[in-house]
């Protein structure tokens, strides 16, 4: 390669490294004073309202059936959570963190968000189990150490289970498991607009 020729491209990566540095140094200013967000917060987050609209294209979308399951389930717990506490009274968010987020919180977990919701008459007995089964589809996925999907038996007959609007004996399991999360996930968001602050009413025998 002639002279000229080395020194015009040496001149051109160079440009593109002080370029890429200038993008980088742009990213990091950018960053600058805000709190990194934590593992936990992360798991918190709430669907923006586009991802929430297309959200059942995006689990259509996911490649494996564990991540579908997962995602699918973790819609349906923080619906749940927002329908829990648009019925209870508003402590502010440190109160609030020791019934819901902190290590001993007595809410933490999925099976104990439907518990409360049940017990606030959220929903009924049918719901219930509803959710305790989307729930243990959703451990298994979460917690087996060995591939697995839809396909297992066990998963099929826990799925086939809930209750759900007709479909046809064709429709893929994995589909129908969606469909269930995403309806189930409307009807609790419909719940918490329609209830929230409202009180409930108690009748004694």
């Amino acid at each position: 390669m002639p002279k000229s020729d080395r020194q015009k491209a040496d001149f051109r990566r160079q440009k593109e490294v002080r370029r890429q540095s200038e993008k980088d140094r742009s990213a990091h200013e950018a960053l600058r004073g805000k709190k990194m967000a934590t593992l936990s917060s992360l798991s918190r987050e709430l669907p923006t309202e586009d991802e929430l609209f297309n959200f059942g294209d995006i689990l259509s979308a996911e490649p494996s059936d564990r991540s579908a399951a997962i995602m699918a389930a973790g819609l349906v717990e923080q619906a749940l959570y927002v329908a829990a506490t648009s019925r209870m009274a508003d402590p502010g968010p440190a109160i609030r963190n020791t019934w819901f987020e902190d290590a001993n919180a007595p809410f933490a977990t999925f099976a104990a968000k439907i518990k409360l919701g049940r017990a606030l008459g959220i929903y009924g007995p049918k719901m219930d189990k509803t959710l305790c089964r989307i729930k243990d589809v959703r451990n298994v996925f979460a917690h087996r150490s060995t591939p697995i999907d839809f396909t297992h038996p066990s998963v099929e007959a826990a799925v086939m289970k809930m209750n759900s609007q007709p479909m046809t004996g064709s429709t893929p399991v994995r589909t129908r498991y969606c469909a269930i999360c995403l309806a189930t996930t409307k009807l609790l968001i419909k719940d918490a607009f329609e209830q929230g602050g409202k009180e409930i009413a108690l009748s004694f025998p």
